[in-house]
């Protein structure tokens, strides 16, 4: 008996240990790395179903779902190992006012009311209570970084006002240029052929453009050329624009303006971060597709297509 005894254990061991191998350890892996911040399989799995159910348009958005969310964690990463290179920093009393804002249950109260609140907060997310506080702090820090930047933005900067035309290849922007050398009127071919809708309904015009905040060869182009000027072809994010240059002044700047400045800065700053510490991703193609079509599954959408889901 004994000895049957101890074939029991050992079986009920090496199932428990090829249990844990096989489900438990892989859970555990690291996936993404910014600097000494590491994101495991579990907790992307978990932030992926999140952002899925309080984001609906994530399915619809251009590319996938699993790179948005890596590049979310990246993110997240940077703010978390370099925002207090700018001063920026949260507490955690931070971070229970700002769950106290978004339950309604401000902490310094009833602290059984608001502990009852912060559970079912967490548990509404689908987070560990740690993962849960690292992702308010993260917004904590991009709020803080970005108000710096926007408090920093200059009072006012080179704006340049004009009109374009946008088309979809090459050929059709210089049939536009002819046209407009033979004397066709400006506002009438932007009407008819532009496919920007924002500007076509004003025959092409723009208000007043900061910058460094365009696109390179429209920005080059609007802060080089002499007002009146019209520029040939430029090739911008898969289309072609035909820009006239009407006025070029230094302009003071409106909040929104600056906001403007602030957000691109930002971008900036965490890219620049991003390539000094690293992100590194190791999440397995197979992983990501399976992990994100349960997801989908569980919030009733569409399941994505094996090898189309654009997974990095």
């Amino acid at each position: 008996m004994g000895v049957v005894g101890l074939v029991i254990v050992a079986a009920i061991a090496i199932a428990a240990f090829g249990y844990y191998q096989t489900q438990i350890a892989p859970k555990h892996k690291t996936v993404l790395q910014v600097g000494e911040t590491r994101f495991s399989l579990s907790h992307f799995e978990r932030r992926l179903r999140l952002e899925l159910e309080t984001n609906p348009t994530l399915q619809q958005m251009t590319g996938s779902p699993v790179d948005y969310v890596l590049s979310l964690l990246e993110d997240e990463g940077v703010l978390l190992e370099t925002a207090a290179t700018l001063g920026i920093q949260v507490t955690e009393d931070d971070i229970d006012m700002e769950i106290g804002q978004r339950t309604g249950v401000v902490p310094g109260g009833d602290e059984r009311l608001f502990a009852s609140a912060y559970r079912r907060d967490v548990r509404d997310s689908g987070l560990h209570t740690d993962e849960y506080r690292r992702m308010l702090r993260a917004d904590l820090l991009e709020r803080g970084v970005q108000a710096k930047l926007r408090d920093e933005a200059p009072t006012s900067a080179p704006q340049a006002r004009l009109r374009l035309i946008v088309v979809e290849t090459e050929e059709q922007a210089q049939d536009v240029i002819r046209r407009l050398g033979e004397g066709e009127d400006f506002a009438a071919l932007a009407q008819e052929l532009s496919i920007d809708e924002a500007s076509k309904a004003r025959g092409g015009e723009v208000d007043w453009l900061i910058e460094g905040t365009l696109l390179a060869p429209i920005d080059e182009f609007l802060f080089s050329a002499e007002p009146g000027t019209l520029s040939g072809p430029l090739a911008a994010s898969g289309v072609y624009v035909v820009v006239e240059l009407l006025e070029r002044a230094e302009k003071e700047l409106s909040d929104t303006q600056k906001s403007s400045i602030a957000s691109t800065e930002y971008r900036e700053w965490l890219d620049a971060n991003k390539a000094t510490l690293g992100a590194v991703r190791s999440l397995d193609p197979e992983d990501a597709q399976n992990i994100l079509n349960d997801a989908l599954e569980d919030i009733g959408g569409p399941t994505a297509v094996p090898g189309g889901s654009g997974v990095p």
